[in-house]
Parts: C-alpha cells; structure tokens; sequence
C-alpha cells in the first residue's frame, strides 16, 4: 500500500453534513454569509498505509487472521494519473467562518466499518 502520499480522510456522511451545516447558515442569514473558498475533510492526516492498516486493525475481530499489509512508494505503484504526495486540506477557513467541526477520521471510519458489519447481510 502506498505509504508515501498523505491526505485528510474524509467519510461522505460528514462531507454531506457540513455542506448541508453551510446551507442552512447561509439561507438563514443571506446578506451576512461569507463568500470565498473553503475547505473541508476529517481531522488529522494519514497515507494510504495508515488507512488501510486502521481499516484492518478496526475489523480484525471480524475476521479470521490479518492480512499484512506491505508499505511501498508510489513510484511502485504506477498509474496513469500522476497523484500528489500530498493532498491534505486546511479547513481553518471553514471552521472560523460556519463553526464546523471536524470529526477525526479514524472515528468516522470505525462508524463506517461499524455500520458496513451490521448491514453486512442486507441482500
């Protein structure tokens, strides 16, 4: 797993919310909404490694045995589309001017692997 480029993980579900959080504050108060570009993702940071390690860690008592997970470059792992190292987002913009918080992504993903295993026999 590549282990050399870092983001901001970032559940869908909190993206939703704080696009929604952001709508609401700007309808209710037109002439007082800022304008410009922010940003949002979980809170904190990790590599693709990172992720899918916590990913495994997190459902190990669902399964039977750990698959090892092996950190390699990204010039190891060659795709068309050249990927940046590092895609990690400053929110402090979204924060200060709507009052999101930013959920920390290791949380938003234990909900996720959490909601995903009892779901997991919905056909």
């Amino acid at each position: 797993m590549v282990s050399d480029q870092r983001g901001c993980p970032s559940a869908a579900a909190d993206i939703a919310q704080a696009c929604l959080d952001i709508a609401v504050s700007c309808a209710s108060e037109p002439k007082r909404a800022p304008y410009g570009v922010y940003h949002f993702a979980g809170a904190g940071e990790a590599t693709w490694f990172d992720f899918a390690n916590a990913i495994i860690d997190m459902s190990a008592d669902q399964r039977r045995g750990s698959p090892r997970i092996l950190p390699i470059r990204t010039s190891e792992y060659p795709t068309p589309a050249i990927r940046a190292a590092d895609t990690r987002l400053d929110c402090t913009a979204v924060v200060r001017a709507f009052g999101i918080q930013l959920r920390p992504w290791r949380q938003a993903l234990a909900e996720t692997i959490h909601r995903l295993l009892i779901n997991k026999d919905i056909a």
